[in-house]
């Protein structure tokens, strides 16, 4: 009987932390907010993302390279988030970028769904 509510209490316990962990993602969820797109020396599409204001971190998008990517660093460099995407994921990345830029001057990129259209930061 002991072993029993044991078992118990520690699945009430399990339930309730996996329900606040599904409940907490979305705060410490990731944006991340350039208003620079510059093209990487010795390469035609792959570029350097950055936010003129803060240096807070950069990005990366790797549309040339055998494997494509969008990724942002911290300022030393760390890597913070890593995100594969196809050759026409990056194309829509790019062209979303310069059409947020167009239209509002910056755009944020949530690290829950990269290829939002949404131009600012939620």
């Amino acid at each position: 009987m002991i072993v029993c509510l044991i078992f118990v209490v520690d699945t009430v316990d399990m339930k309730k932390l996996l329900l606040l962990l599904i409940i907490s993602t979305p705060i410490y969820a990731q944006d991340y907010s350039i208003d620079t797109i510059s093209v990487d020396e010795d390469f035609d599409i792959n570029f350097t993302l950055s936010n003129s204001t803060h240096s807070k971190y950069s990005g990366a998008l790797t549309c040339q390279n055998f494997i494509k990517k969008l990724d942002f660093f911290d300022t030393q460099g760390g890597l913070l988030h890593e995100n594969y995407i196809t050759m026409e994921e990056c194309q829509e990345i790019y062209d979303n970028t310069l059409r947020c830029f167009k239209k509002s001057k910056d755009k944020c990129f949530d690290m829950n769904n990269i290829l939002s259209i949404l131009c600012e930061c939620e």
